[in-house]
């Protein structure tokens, strides 16, 4: 009950656009855990219903999805290989590949806090000496895909094996 008094109060205080924005982020990448397990089971679901119909591209390498849209450009980004260099060796690949999507040039909603404290010309500069660095000390990490646009994913998720397995454009995902 106590709950749903907070969430009105958030809705009153950040108004409706902020409800909107935050509900699709819930939907694409949950923070409550069972909701989490909900709709990755639905994705994994959907994805072994479609896996039939498509033939992947036959390849030694993983290809690791880093979207910036829901990874920190921080020095997190040392969790993440070691995540996919595991998944990578789990499924008996030479290494992986780390393909970088970027952020929607208009989003919906911008958080106005985080946005206050790391503005775009941090971020660029996070990822340039922070992120990219990072990247290149991997020994298991076989090149970097910076793409141009999100749309540009898809060719990837329908025709490699990717880290994470259940990863789409628009439901993002992170290993938990």
């Amino acid at each position: 009950m106590i709950k749903k008094i907070k969430i009105i109060k958030k809705i009153k205080d950040k108004g409706l656009r902020w409800f909107l924005w935050r509900l699709k982020s819930e939907i694409r990448n949950p923070t409550n855990l069972y909701f989490k397990i909900i709709v990755d089971n639905m994705l994994r679901l959907r994805k072994s219903v479609k896996r039939p119909l498509q033939r992947k591209v036959s390849d030694d390498l993983l290809y690791a999805i880093f979207d910036i849209e829901c990874s920190p450009i921080t020095f997190n980004i040392a969790e993440f290989l070691v995540d996919a260099e595991y998944e990578s060796r789990n499924i008996n690949k030479n290494g992986f590949v780390v393909v970088v999507v970027p952020l929607e040039k208009e989003p919906l909603y911008k958080n106005e806090e985080y946005l206050s404290v790391v503005d775009s010309a941090s971020k660029s500069w996070r990822f340039q000496n922070i992120v990219l660095p990072i990247i290149s000390l991997s020994s298991s990490c076989k090149g970097i895909h910076i793409l141009p646009r999100r749309k540009d994913v898809e060719l990837y998720v329908r025709n490699f094996d990717i880290y994470p397995d259940i990863y789409n454009s628009k439901n993002i995902r992170r290993r938990a």
